[in-house]
């Protein structure tokens, strides 16, 4: 047995595979336990040879940055090992999600008590619309999606494709002005999405007050570079206002226990792109971002 197959084998038996409490056409997530400690753990196996084109960029980009980062904040990556033309992920182990969180009606957020997918109902306009060049404002514009459900409880903005997504956010907010995105009609795939009036959206989560509602009409502004930063964000007085924030480890939690359920798009194929199917085509289809070039079948791990 040669050195690197013996190394693989020796990881992928640290780990039992449980239960799934994910699944997704590309990929899928189990709960399991890391053998020597019974520490639990969640195991995402990524099925290349499912895809056409060998494990696309958007897969490897997620092993890459988890391995780099480390911080409370995000979820660690464990390790990794191949089981036949499979990838598995070990990763740290979460007791509940966002979903979870949402979806507990018994569970009540107030002023201070929020804290993170970026689906489609997730993405910005920029995006959309095609941009080339974005920045962090992407993250916030999603940020502010998801405080906006977490008050609401379903939703904010839930389309069905790209334009449908333009078309449910400028119904609910109102189609911006030149003047309030400067520039957005010459984005690559702009396309005229109809003219709606301006709308009070906010008033809709006014139950986490003034300062909270002011902090997310912020997050969830047109034009990107207006859009309020994560640093700006943190400072914003809302955060220091009363009722202060509630201590992370004294936040709600569901119940109930995962329940297996479909995993985002975004996670296993790659961002879409504009599908050709004619005249008027606008819905978008998922592929690879690697279309039409070589994509790596193999892994070599640092």
């Amino acid at each position: 047995m040669d050195l690197a197959v013996r190394e693989n084998s020796e990881r992928a038996a640290r780990w039992e595979k449980g239960v799934k409490v994910g699944e997704g056409t590309f990929a899928n997530v189990y709960k399991g336990i890391e053998r020597a400690t019974g520490r639990k753990i969640a195991i995402k196996k990524i099925k290349v040879g499912e895809m056409k084109d060998g494990l696309d960029m958007t897969a490897l980009r997620e092993v890459k940055f988890l391995q780099e980062l480390h911080h409370p904040n995000i979820i660690a990556l464990l390790d990794v090992f191949s089981v036949k033309q499979n990838i598995n992920l070990v990763l740290e182990f979460l007791d509940t999600d966002l979903e979870a969180v949402i979806r507990d009606k018994a569970l009540i957020f107030q002023n201070a008590d929020i804290k993170s997918w970026i689906a489609i109902w997730y993405r910005p306009p920029e995006l959309l619309f095609g941009s080339r060049f974005y920045s962090t404002a992407v993250d916030m514009w999603s940020i502010g999606t998801i405080v906006v459900e977490l008050i609401l409880r379903v939703p904010f903005l839930s389309g069905e494709t790209d334009i449908d997504q333009l078309k449910k956010t400028f119904h609910a907010m109102g189609t911006p002005t030149e003047q309030e995105w400067p520039g957005y009609t010459r984005l690559p795939d702009y396309h005229e999405i109809g003219s709606y009036p301006k709308n009070p959206w906010w008033n809709m989560i006014s139950s986490i007050g003034k300062d909270g509602q002011d902090l997310v009409r912020d997050m969830l502004k047109f034009d990107p570079l207006a859009r309020i930063s994560a640093r700006k964000a943190l400072e914003h007085r809302f955060f220091s206002s009363y009722p202060r924030p509630t201590p992370p480890t004294s936040l709600p939690k569901p119940l109930a226990e995962l329940r297996p359920r479909a995993l985002a798009p975004d996670e296993t194929q790659g961002k879409p792109a504009l599908s050709a199917a004619g005249p008027g085509a606008m819905k978008r289809k998922a592929e690879s971002p690697q279309s039409g070039r070589s994509v790596a079948r193999k892994l070599v791990f640092a």
